[in-house]
């Protein structure tokens, strides 16, 4: 990225009331402007911010494959504990007859210990989870992406428009000098009465004309530089446009568009829900192994605290939904024809706008050598006009129509340069290449 290093002061007026206050500003090339945008935008950084959420949402859904460990605690309380009853009747004095009662439990239980948890086997379940989070996040960059040149086709073609408001702004005043300094010919003309004070009303009320326009033209340019600082976040002051003839054009790579990687990505997360679908026929197997300390611990009959260990496995195998699996796949195979459906109009919509953007631009390049070869003969007919003015045997009328037409074509030859410029972009960013590859010179 090249610095300029050249500052202008900056003034817009509008009725002879100041727009702005005149300030030192620094030029500002177009992919500088480009990467100012992409750094400052709300939205792209929204995006980063869901890229990222999404990044640790994965790292979430990963590591909960892994054995989990708790910490339990339990405290209980029952009203009643069943008793033993002993008949000791039969027992002769001094001993008997007795009748003894053992309880069989305790009122109160605590209980405290550690416990690892691990899922061994989940008919493929988790994997499936681990690999949707995946191409979640993978679909999140993709949208990141297409925010990217979204906006740098923004910012690239609000700086071509101020770039063409300010060259037309500067050949209306060259124009405008132009037909000044006509007017102060024909005075002289009209003096040494080679010419009527009538000869000068035409190109009067056309520099009238060419100064309404100007005011126009500086409004927009005043609205586009409000538009291109809300984008890039900062003011810009935009660099001299300069054409340049560009080498071929970019081929058509489908597989480098945002918007079709999306669809990729999203009918790779479909085949992931089919599997996970599919993985609810197998059984799950839970692992579990602890250690514990609680009163009264594995013996209700002695209330004291004791420590033990537990080691435990678990099956579960469902094997009836009412429907629900057949239910997922028909919804799955929808989905998937929808998304086939988005998938060829986008990517007909890609190639169609592809081949109109590049027929464009081929009609630009011929209408510029046409342009450019009527700018030469206007020139020379401009010429002819003069000499013949100092003459004295040329109107106003005939004058005003040849500088009319020659700012006109002025302003036309620049005008088309700037599309010929845009448009290559467009071609660039329909293309694929991302906005670093993009020509912004």
């Amino acid at each position: 990225m090249r610095l300029k290093s050249i500052c202008d002061y900056h003034i817009i007026l509008l009725y002879g009331i100041t727009f702005g206050l005149p300030a030192a500003v620094c030029a500002t090339t177009l992919s500088e402007a480009v990467t100012t945008a992409l750094s400052n935008s709300d939205q792209l950084q929204a995006q980063r911010a869901a890229v990222a959420a999404a990044e640790w949402q994965s790292v979430a859904v990963e590591r909960g494959r892994l054995p989990r460990i708790d910490l339990t605690a339990s405290w209980r309380h029952q009203s009643e504990v069943p008793q033993v009853q002993m008949d000791l009747s039969d027992i002769p004095p001094p001993i008997g007859p007795l009748q003894m009662e053992f309880p069989l439990g305790v009122e109160d239980t605590r209980e405290a210990g550690i416990q690892a948890n691990w899922l061994a086997f989940g008919g493929f379940a988790p994997t499936a989870h681990a690999t949707i989070s995946r191409y979640e996040t993978e679909w999140q960059r993709q949208q990141l992406t297409g925010f990217h040149r979204d906006l740098a086709g923004q910012v690239v073609r609000l700086y071509r428009a101020g770039q063409a408001l300010t060259l037309q702004i500067q050949i209306l005043d060259t124009g405008n000098e132009r037909i000044g300094n006509h007017l102060e010919q024909l005075r002289s003309l009209i003096s040494a009465s080679l010419a009527s004070p009538h000869d000068t009303l035409a190109l009067r009320r056309t520099l009238n004309d060419q100064n309404r326009k100007l005011l126009q033209l500086k409004v927009e340019l005043a609205n586009n530089s409000a538009a291109l600082q809300q984008l890039t976040g900062t003011p810009v002051a935009l660099d001299p446009f300069n054409y340049v003839t560009e080498d071929a054009l970019p081929t058509l790579q489908m597989e480098r568009d945002p918007q079709l990687a999306q669809h990729e990505t999203e009918a790779r997360i479909l085949d992931e829900r089919r599997r996970l679908t599919a993985a609810s026929l197998y059984p799950s197997l839970q692992l579990q192994a602890g250690w514990r300390w609680g009163r009264p611990g594995l013996n209700p009959t002695r209330d004291e605290w004791m420590d033990y260990g537990v080691v435990g496995a678990g099956l579960n195998w469902e094997i009836w939904r009412g429907g629900v699996r057949r239910a997922e796949r028909e919804a799955i195979s929808a989905a998937e024809t929808a998304l086939q459906r988005r998938d060829d109009l986008t990517r007909q919509a890609l190639t169609t706008s592809y081949e109109n953007a590049v027929r464009t631009y081929q009609a630009l390049g011929t209408e510029l050598e046409v342009v450019e070869q009527n700018l030469h003969l206007a020139n020379r007919q401009l010429a002819g006009i003069e000499a013949r003015q100092s003459q004295g045997v040329i109107s106003g009328s005939e004058l005003r129509d040849t500088l009319l037409e020659l700012t006109a074509l002025e302003a036309e030859v620049v005008l088309v340069r700037l599309r010929l410029a845009l448009q290559r972009t467009e071609i660039e960013q329909l293309s694929g290449l991302p906005p670093a590859e993009w020509s912004l010179e």
